[in-house]
C-alpha cells in the first residue's frame, strides 16, 4: 500500500479530521498534485501535514489550494495530556514534519483555526500572519442567537422572511453568475472557472457533504445563493453571492441564517470561513459570531521570489 492509500485508509477511520484536511478534498481540488507527510510510530499516527504541489514558471510552490479556507497540519493528541506534555508533543511532531518537507521555492498555507502553536515553524525561519474567521458554536438556541445579532441583521431577516422563499438546488449556474457579476462591479476578476466550480459542487452534493441554497421572491426571481459544505463537526460557508439587482433584499443574510439554523439542528458549528476585507468582516461580525484567529505561514527560499516580494511591497 502506497503512502496516499495508507493515508486514505487512516482518514476513513477517523471522525474528527476537518473536511479540508482530508484526501478526498485534496483529490477534488488538486487532483494528483498534493502530498502528505506523516509522523507515526508503528500504526499510531501522531500527526500529518497535507499540502498541494504547484509548479509554475520553474518555481516549486506549496500554496493554499483554491476554494479551500484551511490546510496544513493535523495532530492526533493522546488522551489526558497536561499542557506541558501537549506542547512538547506538538514540538516533536511538527519539527519532524517540517524537517521532511520537500524542497520548495515558496510555501504559503492557512492553518486550521484549532492549530495554535506555530513556534516550530518560527524556529525554522517561517513567517506568520494572523488572519481571522467568525464562527457560531453548536449547542445554542436559534431564537436566543437572533437576539445577539445586530439590529440591522434582525430587520433584514424579518423583511426576507416575509418576501422570500429558500429552496435547495443542484444547479450552480445562477450562483456562479452572481459571483462573476458582483466581482465585475468591484472591477475584480473572478479567477475560478465555471467548470471547476461545477465539478466541486456536484461532487460535494453527490457525496452528501454540500448543498446549494437559493432565495427567490414571489415572482420566482432568484435574489442570492450560497454554497455550504460540512464535515462531522462544522458547516462552512464556502462562497455565496447576491444578484446585484437585488442586493438590498436581505437574501444573502437570510440564506446564511438558514445555514446557521441548519448547523444548530445538526449540533454543528457554523464557520463563516473568514475574510480580511473590511466590509465582509463587518457583515460576518454582525451575526454575533465569535472571532477566531488562525495562522498563515510563509517561507520563501527563492532569492528571486524574495526580491519580487520586496519590490512588490
Amino acid at each position: 500500500m502506497n503512502k496516499k492509500d495508507y493515508f486514505r485508509s487512516y482518514c476513513a477511520k477517523q471522525k474528527d479530521i476537518p473536511l479540508f484536511l482530508t484526501p478526498a478534498w485534496m483529490d477534488l481540488i488538486c487532483g494528483d498534485n498534493w502530498d502528505v507527510l506523516i509522523e507515526a510510530k508503528g500504526e499510531n499516527i501522531h500527526g500529518f501535514l497535507i499540502f498541494p504541489l504547484n509548479q509554475k514558471l520553474g518555481f516549486k510552490r506549496i500554496l493554499q489550494p483554491q476554494l479551500t479556507p484551511y490546510s496544513g497540519v493535523w495532530i492526533n493528541y493522546p488522551d489526558g495530556q497536561k499542557d506541558l506534555t501537549k506542547i512538547a508533543y506538538e514540538k516533536k511532531v511538527l519539527s519532524s514534519l517540517i524537517e521532511h518537507l520537500p524542497e520548495f521555492d515558496e510555501l504559503n498555507l492557512n492553518l486550521y483555526p484549532t492549530f495554535t502553536n506555530w513556534l516550530p515553524f518560527y524556529w525554522k525561519e517561517f513567517k506568520q500572519t494572523t488572519r481571522y474567521t467568525y464562527k457560531i458554536f453548536k449547542g445554542q438556541n436559534p431564537e436566543a442567537l437572533k437576539l445577539q445579532v445586530k439590529d440591522s441583521v434582525r430587520r433584514e431577516l424579518a423583511k426576507a422572511e416575509r418576501t422570500l422563499e429558500v429552496f435547495e438546488s443542484e444547479d450552480v449556474k445562477d450562483l456562479f453568475d452572481f459571483k462573476v457579476r458582483s466581482f465585475k462591479e468591484q472591477d475584480i476578476s473572478f479567477n475560478l472557472s465555471y467548470s471547476f466550480i461545477k465539478r466541486c459542487v456536484d461532487y460535494c452534493i453527490n457525496a452528501g457533504m454540500g448543498q446549494i441554497l437559493y432565495a427567490k421572491d414571489e415572482e420566482g426571481a432568484v435574489h442570492a445563493g450560497v454554497f455550504l459544505v460540512w464535515d462531522r463537526n462544522c458547516i462552512y460557508y464556502l462562497f455565496g453571492a447576491a444578484d446585484p439587482e437585488h442586493k438590498n433584499s436581505g437574501a444573502l443574510t437570510y440564506l446564511l441564517w438558514n445555514g446557521i439554523e441548519m448547523a444548530q439542528s445538526q449540533t454543528k458549528d457554523f464557520d463563516f470561513e473568514g475574510s480580511m476585507l473590511e466590509p465582509v468582516e463587518q457583515f460576518f461580525r454582525n451575526f454575533g459570531a465569535t472571532q477566531l484567529p488562525y495562522h498563515q505561514i510563509l517561507k520563501r527560499n527563492s532569492l528571486l521570489l524574495k526580491l519580487k516580494s520586496a519590490l512588490g511591497k
